[in-house]
């Protein structure tokens, strides 16, 4: 069989390694799971280059009912992967259910790992179970941080190292406000989760995986900003331009609304205030036509405000008034002396008692503390009327005769009951006299209200009217401000072309500055691509959509090889010094995709010869699989790890979850 190596140019002949790299930026050289601080679960070692770990699918071996078997899935290649974003920074391994299930079965279980950051160790512990202790410390084995003492051990430093391998340029470029950010985002780049199946150069994080990554919130458009900045074609100027071409597009949809909007609103506003005002409608307004109407409804306002309140009915609500109060002053006198006429009338009775015999004498002063000093009917004094007898009587007293002859008390008691006869017949009358002034002050009431509610009505009328006059002019109002600045907006619509040209131009401009680094991406992304496929299309080009990847063969694009391959292009660039990314990758099952057993078994083969560019690799490549890779990969160096579902000890918890 021909060699792979035959087929197209080597690897160093295709790329110039960085003569500053003699390791890889990052690779992990080991990594430790334990289900106590005691017992270890899993002791994997990792080395720099093709790091394979396989679950074999046993196959229609297996298809056969009632036979125990395992499928190569659900055996921990996945959760694998987690645990080594876990050691890398990831907030979390596993959805919240995985992660209880875990917690449950290990409540003392940690997991670790001794990571190369720029040539120095780091050794990262990070628990699994119910504990919440995470250390990290520099130049020390994974044992012994195990059993360190030292409470200095914190793990922000070993962040703060991970940080530091991508350039702080592309701070600005990156969302959110994660502490390091800038490499929490590198991650999700440099190891996609499995449930993205390598459909989209842009997906990274699932959101079937639950990673609490800070890239799900991120748009498309970030993402590919994100890219560029790591791969170090991303301007400042650029990142303006763009910002202002995507602030014109939402301007130029906002004004074709808003144009809309006020055709439409000011169209109705002249038809409401030109028939308002009694003015013919108008149709396709224009601003001059509107502030006529705005002089016409001003005009109306004015007169409306001006119209004076109608005086009749205020004066003759003020006559009632006065006329009320005088029938209720006479009401009050009437009242006064019904109330004299039942004194007099009692003064009699008394007096009728006295003369009979019922009583001593009459009180002089009990009288004048009913009647006053003077009788009000005869106006003679009090005294004398008890000396000499009232007045109204006919008869002449003879005060001689009254002392001489008894008969005279007849007589004045005679005196006395005609007397009460007179008082009862004046109170009567005075009574009629009260029942028609009663009737006077109802009457003069009710009109009162009858010309007050008039008058409230017509007030009502006249504030409806002020309204009315009042809406038509802020009508009018907005009809003339609405009309101006539809002008204002069509005048600015017309621009937008020319300026949306002159970014186009910019952005160009901007991009053809990175076309030497875009040229060289091109490049090795074909190189990656006639290496898995031989030769056939394969396009990598800088759009103002992106980075635009194509991969097609017989008609049919490779969705799952263009994101492949740009993956490892990228990684080649950063062998070269072109990028702010590690050499570094972990691929999930690539296979999964719609990727070829053929293609598959080339990217093997492919990734081996890498290692060839110096003597020990500059990158590591991890990835996981089901499909079996060729025979020559199934063993050292290159499986540093074989799963199995059929049993429980050959999982990766040695447990089933």
């Amino acid at each position: 069989m021909v060699r792979q190596g035959e087929l197209f140019p080597s690897p160093v002949e295709t790329i110039t390694v960085d003569a500053a790299r003699s390791e890889p930026r990052l690779w992990i050289r080991r990594l430790v799971i334990w289900e106590t601080p005691e017992k270890i679960l899993q002791d994997i070692s990792l080395r720099r280059g093709l790091n394979i770990v396989y679950s074999p699918d046993p196959g229609t071996q297996a298809a056969i009912l009632g036979q125990k078997g395992g499928s190569g899935h659900g055996v921990g290649k996945t959760l694998l992967c987690r645990f080594l974003r876990y050691c890398l920074g990831e907030d979390t391994f596993a959805h919240d259910d995985l992660r209880r299930d875990i917690q449950s079965k290990f409540p003392e279980g940690l997991v670790g790992a001794e990571v190369m950051v720029k040539g120095q160790l780091w050794s990262v512990i990070r628990p699994i179970g119910a504990t919440r202790k995470h250390i990290a410390q520099p130049d020390i084995a994974l044992g012994d941080l195990l059993t360190s003492q030292d409470d200095n051990a914190d793990i922000a430093l070993y962040f703060s190292a991970l940080n530091d391998l991508i350039a702080d340029t592309v701070d600005h470029n990156i969302p959110g406000s994660h502490e390091w950010k800038r490499w929490i985002f590198a991650l999700a780049w440099l190891s996609r989760d499995q449930e993205s199946r390598f459909s989209n150069l842009l997906d990274w994080r699932h959101p079937d995986a639950d990673t609490r990554s800070p890239v799900r919130d991120t748009s498309v458009d970030q993402r590919n900003i994100i890219i560029r900045s790591f791969l170090n074609i991303m301007t400042d100027e650029e990142l303006t331009a763009q910002g202002q071409r995507d602030a014109l597009s939402q301007k130029k949809s906002d004004l074709t609304q808003n144009i809309s909007h006020l055709k439409h609103s000011t169209q109705g506003l002249s038809g409401e205030v030109a028939s308002g005002l009694g003015q013919a409608e108008q149709s396709g307004v224009e601003p001059l036509e509107a502030d006529v109407l705005l002089k016409v409804a001003q005009e109306n306002l004015n007169a409306t405000d001006n119209t004076p309140a109608d005086g009749t009915l205020k004066t003759a609500i003020a006559g009632k008034r006065e006329e009320l109060e005088a029938l209720v002053s006479q009401k009050a006198l009437l009242t006064k002396k019904q109330e004299e006429f039942d004194g007099l009338i009692a003064i009699q009775e008394d007096h009728i008692g006295v003369l009979k015999g019922e009583k001593a004498n009459l009180d002089a002063n009990a009288i004048k503390a009913r009647l006053g000093e003077v009788c009000p009917v005869c106006s003679v004094p009090i005294d004398e009327a008890l000396a000499e007898g009232c007045g109204l009587s006919h008869v002449l007293p003879d005060k001689d005769k009254v002392e001489q002859d008894a008969s005279q008390v007849e007589t004045k008691i005679t005196v006395c009951k005609q007397a009460i006869t007179n008082y009862q017949q004046h109170k009567k009358n005075n009574d009629t006299a009260l029942q028609n002034l009663e009737i006077q002050i109802q009457d003069t009431r009710q009109q009162i209200e009858n010309l007050e509610g008039r008058a409230n009505q017509e007030r009502k009328d006249q504030r409806q009217k002020w309204f009315i006059a009042k809406s038509l002019h802020l009508q009018a109002e907005k009809l003339v401000k609405e009309l101006e600045q539809l002008k204002v907006d069509e005048a600015e619509l017309q621009d937008v072309p020319e300026k949306e040209q002159q970014l186009r131009e910019t952005l160009q401009n901007l991009r053809s500055k990175h076309s030497e680094i875009m040229t060289r991406m091109q490049e090795l992304f074909v190189y990656v691509c006639q290496g898995f496929l031989g030769d056939k299309e394969a396009k990598l080009e800088l759009t103002g959509k992106g980075i635009q990847a194509t991969v097609t063969t017989g008609g049919t694009a490779m969705e799952t090889v263009k994101v492949i391959a740009f993956d490892l292009a990228t990684m080649f660039m950063s062998l070269e010094g072109r990028s702010f990314l590690p050499s570094f990758l972990i691929h999930d099952s690539p296979r999964e995709g719609d990727l070829g057993e053929s293609i598959y078994h080339r990217l093997f083969n492919f990734m081996a010869d890498m290692e060839g560019l110096k003597e020990e690799p500059l990158f590591q490549y991890i990835v996981t699989t089901t499909s079996a890779p060729p025979e020559k990969f199934v063993k050292d160096p290159y499986l540093v790890l074989q799963l199995d579902g059929q049993e429980d000890e050959n999982r990766l918890l040695k447990t089933s979850l």
